[in-house]
């Protein structure tokens, strides 16, 4: 997170994309102004434990139901002030739950993981990017001509998996 935090303080975007060696950006991408966190997925596979879920959002931030999955991954769209302005107090809060939080849910100390949690924790839920676009693994079978098969309807491809 530290490696992120410093990487945003030098942007000067309003949103920042999560690159990953398999993220492929094809065509212009849309965001709107209202847009805080778009999302590769819509979670099903990535449900935070429900006791970590808890205290990451029993703050005064109370904006109704929050999401209960973490899906900040390759490819997702995060509005940069919005994680600045709560990178500090969530870093005081994520170091004194931490080995609570990682014994019963290890998976707290992946970056997409700990990325949602942040935006959770600052009141903000997920929203997925329908510019993006997850290859299948039957599509990773050739690649030939596939970002004009996709860059009409799409921004994004993630699990572009060409060079290796």
């Amino acid at each position: 997170m530290r490696r992120v935090h410093a990487a945003v303080s030098l942007c000067t975007a309003t949103h920042i994309i999560t690159m990953e060696d398999d993220v492929r950006v094809i065509s212009p991408i849309v965001i709107g102004e209202s847009d805080e966190m778009l999302v590769t997925i819509n979670g099903i596979n990535n449900i935070i434990h429900p006791d970590v879920l808890k205290r990451v959002i029993d703050n005064d931030r109370s904006v109704g139901n929050r999401d209960n999955y973490y899906a900040l991954g390759g490819g997702s769209i995060f509005r940069r002030s919005t994680f600045i302005n709560h990178y500090e107090e969530f870093m005081r809060f994520i170091e004194i739950h931490f080995d609570d939080f990682q014994a019963i849910y290890p998976t707290v100390g992946w970056t997409d993981c700990m990325m949602s949690l942040l935006f959770l924790f600052a009141g903000k839920n997920h929203k997925i990017n329908q510019f993006l676009y997850e290859l299948n693994p039957s599509e990773r079978n050739n690649y030939d001509g596939i970002e004009d098969r996709f860059k009409d309807r799409y921004s994004v491809l993630h699990h572009f998996k060409k060079n290796y």
